[in-house]
């Protein structure tokens, strides 16, 4: 791998032997019709669970992602600068992923990216030179941290609730169990 440095700062771009764009939000979170991802679900209650996300359709610009039991399915739409959430009308990942950049998220929250040099141990493996987004703000007290490996997609994500009335706080936490690329 070959990291292009701007002085002592942070990656701005990432490649590897066939240049591609670690950083680019298409690697981040490789959208393409049949792809399943599989999760760990710790709820906190210690009741342990398993979610599955599959793309259940795709055009090569517009992806359809299904999660296993939910009434809702999430749709993307592959933008040059970055995935869209056409449900939301706001992005997923927008280019350019540097640290500190931001854009708006769901429900008036704001997502920021707070690093590009994650390291995630899963079933799968140690993944490395991942991306976290943190959205936060809006109308509710709720948070999410999303990290993005290349070339695999969402890694590890961890959602949660601050209750208003006693400061306490509700969380998921989902990891990445296996992934599988059928193309």
């Amino acid at each position: 791998m070959i990291l292009t440095l701007g002085g002592c700062a942070e990656p701005t771009h990432v490649e590897s032997a066939n240049d591609v764009d670690l950083l680019a939000p298409t690697t981040l979170y490789p959208l393409a019709d049949g792809n399943i991802w599989t999760y760990d679900i710790d709820t906190e209650t210690g009741l342990p669970s398993l979610g599955i996300m599959r793309v259940v359709s795709g055009d090569g610009r517009n992806f359809v992602v299904q999660q296993d039991g939910a009434s809702r399915a999430l749709h993307y739409e592959v933008r040059p600068d970055g995935i869209f959430r056409t449900d939301f009308d706001v992005y997923l990942l927008k280019a350019p992923i540097a640290v500190g950049a931001e854009w708006p998220a769901p429900s008036g929250r704001t997502a920021r990216v707070t690093s590009v040099t994650e390291r995630i141990d899963t079933p799968e493996g140690t993944l490395e030179g991942c991306v976290r987004v943190d959205e936060e703000g809006g109308d509710a007290d709720r948070f999410i941290s999303t990290t993005f490996c290349p070339r695999i997609g969402i890694a590890r994500m961890q959602s949660g609730l601050r209750a208003r009335l006693t400061g306490m706080t509700a969380r998921v936490t989902s990891v990445l169990r296996a992934h599988a690329f059928p193309n």
